[in-house]
Parts: C-alpha cells; structure tokens; sequence
C-alpha cells in the first residue's frame, strides 16, 4: 500500500503475438484451412483464460488484414496492451482471433478449430470466452447449440461466455441431432454456466433478444441485452462495442452510456453483466468475470526455449512422363512447446507444380510437367512463434528415349 491506495497485482506479460493456420476435416468434408493471430505468452506456460474472437462475412478466406480489422487485436494494433483489470489485479489472457475460410462454416468445423486451440495452447478449460460480430457471432451460436449425435452436448460445455454482437439468432440444425432452438441455449445457461452478453442495434433487428430470453429462463440473471444507437443503430461499429476504455454498458447512473437503448418489448435485461463505480466494466472485463479469476502469479516457466527441428526428407528424382511425388516431412518441437503450423512452399525450378495439403507434414506435389530442378521448403513453426525450416530437391527428367529395332 503506498499513500493510502492499494497497488493491484499483475500477472506476468511477456507477450508474443503471431500469425499460424490451423487446417481441419471434419464430417468427411474438407480440408479447410483457418487463418488465426494469437498473442499470448512467450515463456510462461500458465494456463490463462482464453478470448477467442471471429469478425463476419466481410472478413472472411486468407487475407491477415481481416484479423485486425475488429476486436481485440484490432484495438492491441491501437495501444491496449491487452491486460483486463478485475478486482484481484491485471490479467493478460490469451487472446486469439479466428478467419473463417469461406461465409457460414458449419459447426463441426469449428468445433474441429476449437479442439485445435484447446490442446495446441495452455488454456483454462472453464474459462474460454468466445466473442463474435455478424456472422462470426451466429458461427459460435451455431457451435453452442450443436450436437454431433443424439444428446451431445460437448460443444456448449466447452464454452463458458459469448459475446454477440448484431449478430443473427441462430437456429439451424443441419445435422438433425440438435435440440430445437432455443432450448440448446437454455441449457448451456442451466448446466453449463453459460454467460451471454448481447447488444443489438436500433435499427438493425437481429432478433439478439431471443438468445437472451431462453439463456436467462435456463438460470436468472445469465443474460445481459440491450438495444444500442451508435452509428445511428445501423449494422456497424464493432470496435465501438470492442473498446477498452469504454466501461459501462448500462443506461442509468452516472455518467452512464448514452448509446444504451433501454427496451420493454422485448426487454433488456442487465444479467450478468456487472458495473463497478471505481472500474466500470468493458467487454472483455465481463468476459473474464465468468470464468475462473485466478491470477497468475508466475506458475511454471518454460526454459528459454529453440526453435522446432525439421527435415523436408530427402532428395528425390521423377521421370516425364510421370508427374508427381509425395514429400513426407518431420518436425519436433522443443521440450515444452508444440507444433503450431507446418506449410509447404514452392522455393526455384520451373513454375509447372501443385501441393496438395501444403498445410501437411506429408503433401504430394503435382503437375511436375517440365523437366528441371524444383526446390521446395517446409517452414515449420511452433506456439511461441518460432520458426524454421528445411528444403528438398526434386529433380525431373526428360522422358526416356523410346526404344526401337530395326528387326
């Protein structure tokens, strides 16, 4: 205590952030590769609470610019250093934003992305808060309510708050296993724990409202919703809702949030959402509030680490007219770490070839139509960031001389 105020503890930040893939099959469909930026820890192992965001349909396929375009490593990209203040001290979670490749993946390849990140990352499993805008808000509906089989329900024990923002109610059932909407929700609220945080806009019916309802009938005061004008209530200005600094989401008191609608039909309700005079509340503070709020204090701490070993395999030869040959490549990551992406790229030789999973240990490389000497690289990262690499040779051949006798 110094002066009479109390100094708050912080947890240990020493963060890294990162770009990697994560490339699934799921349901006899795919593969589909994931673009993800995580930023977490470079040497502290604790396991941390997790925020894992998803922006919507304009951010959808490969391009990195879409994962920072909105959310939290849009405002990490604008000075927050990506500590939440709770009452015990600063938390530094790990935060992860997620690409869809394509508009309206179904739930069982998220759910494939999810499991990824759980066993690839050192993350609290009663403390995975999802968060979404538009259509990334409707994906983790879709997850939350999604049964693989009759009665599964692994998926919504798995998350433990959504934030949806203008998202659209989801209800789909694509496999036919799932309960019918809403009681999914009800459920998640009533035997999970599930928190929801939901804003709508005024001029911008999503129809967030029924989430709300079913989440709050299956165990009081599990919802918070409301209307919300900014932007006029159009179907815009996430980072807006992102914002750290914004911390009060109610409509009364002082100074209070202007852009907050208060609504009696369909009614608003605060829910779990909880202000604090001194603190207020941001989005990401009522997230990490649902789950476990154990500060990390240093936990175990990784040796400084090395990079991952690799081996893109040996030299290999093919002749014209044959076209193709799988590379079978080996990584190790160090004591400590695991294998976060493996990618396969063309390095020289002639520009006539095709690799099949590039995202793969094991690839075949096709259309090896022209004869010549090709180098390909495996570049093989793990989940601090680093990286390394090694190449192969393929050299192709001139078809063989046919053979002839004059008799």
């Amino acid at each position: 205590i110094i002066c009479g105020q109390a100094i708050a503890q912080s947890e240990p930040n020493d963060p890294i952030t990162y770009d990697t893939t994560i490339t699934e099959k799921a349901m006899g469909e795919g593969p589909f590769t994931w673009q993800v930026r995580i930023t977490r820890q470079k040497t502290d192992n604790s396991q941390r609470p997790a925020i894992i965001s998803m922006p919507g349909a304009g951010e959808v396929g490969t391009s990195l610019a879409n994962l920072v375009a909105y959310g939290p490593h849009y405002w990490l990209n604008n000075g927050w250093d990506g500590g939440v203040r709770l009452g015990n001290g600063i938390h530094y979670p790990i935060i992860i934003t997620i690409e869809q490749p394509a508009n309206n993946m179904r739930p069982w390849h998220l759910k494939a992305v999810l499991e990824t990140l759980l066993n690839t990352l050192p993350i609290k499993r009663n403390s995975v808060h999802v968060a979404g805008l538009s259509q990334g808000s409707y994906e983790w509906g879709e997850l939350i309510g999604f049964a693989a089989s009759a009665g599964d329900e692994t998926a919504m024990s798995e998350i433990k708050s959504w934030v949806d923002l203008e998202g659209v109610g989801p209800g789909d059932n694509f496999l036919g296993f799932d309960p019918p909407f809403p009681q999914a929700y009800t459920t998640w609220a009533k035997k999970y724990g599930g928190k929801f945080f939901g804003l709508e806009g005024t001029n911008d019916s999503r129809n967030v409202w029924q989430l709300s309802q079913a989440i709050n009938a299956g165990a009081a005061n599990s919802a918070y919703f409301s209307y919300e004008n900014i932007g006029g209530g159009a179907h815009c200005c996430w980072n807006s809702m992102y914002d750290p600094s914004v911390t009060n989401w109610t409509c009364v008191g002082t100074p209070g949030n202007p852009n907050i609608v208060p609504s009696t039909n369909p009614a608003s309700t605060m829910g779990s959402y909880f202000y604090s005079a001194t603190t207020g509340s941001n989005i990401f503070q009522w997230m990490l509030r649902q789950g476990d709020t154990t500060l990390v204090t240093g936990g175990p701490v990784a040796p400084p680490s090395t990079a991952p070993t690799v081996s893109a395999g040996s030299n290999q030869s093919v002749q014209l007219p044959s076209s193709s040959i799988t590379l079978t490549g080996v990584a190790t990551a160090a004591t400590g770490h695991t294998i976060a992406s493996t990618v396969w790229s063309w390095t020289s030789g002639p520009a006539t070839y095709g690799i099949s999973t590039p995202n793969s240990l094991a690839t075949d490389i096709t259309g090896l139509t022209t004869a010549g000497v090709y180098i390909f690289t495996l570049t093989v990262t793990d989940d601090a960031g680093q990286t390394n690499t090694s190449q192969v040779t393929i050299t192709v051949s001139a078809p063989a001389p046919p053979t002839v006798s004059a008799g």
